[in-house]
């Protein structure tokens, strides 16, 4: 019984824990890859682990040399996010899909709800303003002379 008790407790917490909702930066990423996605694509390569570091190109500097279109990836702040935090989770989605490059890069700003899961109270979850970036992540390509 105790032990039935004790993973009922843990499940709790888990759900608890796992329950907030809006309150970390996250990033989404769209494919743009002119690559078919009909088991033809190659599988993902794992450049977490690399030494890859992805550089940002912001809208309106010039890109001056050619690149591979990999997709379009999104960072989106929390609660308590600053533009370091947002930038940081723009370049991390970007490694891991690869890219060296994150060009055309550009701020807004959204509107976001956060709170607890399942629960439905007002005083319980609030809207709030987030930062947002987003751009198209590349491969740059080696040329040979």
């Amino acid at each position: 019984m105790k032990v039935i008790l004790k993973k009922l407790a843990a499940l709790f917490v888990l759900v608890n824990l796992t329950s907030c909702v809006g309150y970390g930066a996250y990033a989404s990423f769209t494919d743009l890859s002119d690559k078919k996605n009909d088991g033809t694509k190659p599988a993902e390569e794992n450049c977490l682990n690399s030494t890859l570091e992805v550089n940002l190109l912001f809208e309106g500097e010039p890109v001056n040399f050619e690149y591979e279109r990999i997709g379009l990836i999104e960072s989106e702040g929390g609660i308590d996010s600053n533009d370091e935090d947002v930038l940081k989770e723009l370049k991390a989605r970007a490694k891991e899909k690869c890219c060296d490059m994150v060009i055309g890069v550009k701020k807004g700003k959204g509107q976001t709800e956060a709170g607890l899961l399942f629960i439905t109270d007002f005083e319980k979850s609030h809207k709030y303003s987030t930062i947002i970036y987003s751009g198209i992540g590349v491969k740059r390509k080696v040329t040979t002379n």
